[in-house]
């Protein structure tokens, strides 16, 4: 069973090694990647095309809004609730959230 263990531990520390070198090299690509995207997103739009078809693939230029979430300084900011007391009953109804307990294992640097 201990040798089990050792060898479970072993591999863990092998693939953990692996992952850090692959997230390296993904840090790299999706900087690059992110740099493309701007001067072709810029590109595109600039010369209204709205669509590129490479190989299997598909580019396209997709326009979305979202409205942005409530946040406590907009609510504090809102004529509505100007009045204390009706801030204060406000901010006291919205529901609590429990908090979630979760463990994982974290692989540190020794020192």
């Amino acid at each position: 069973m201990e040798d089990d263990f050792q060898n479970k531990v072993k591999d863990y520390f092998r693939l953990f090694g692996e992952k850090k070198k692959l997230q390296e090299q993904m840090k790299v690509l999706n900087a690059d990647l992110k740099e493309l995207n701007e001067s072709v997103l810029l590109y595109m739009k600039k010369n209204e095309i709205p669509a590129i078809e490479f190989q299997q693939n598909m580019l396209r230029v997709k326009s979305s809004k979202r409205t942005p979430g409530i946040t406590k300084k907009m609510i504090q900011e809102c004529t509505f609730f100007q009045n204390d007391e009706v801030r204060e009953r406000f901010m006291n109804s919205l529901p609590h959230r429990e908090v979630k307990h979760f463990d994982k294992l974290v692989v540190t640097k020794k020192t």
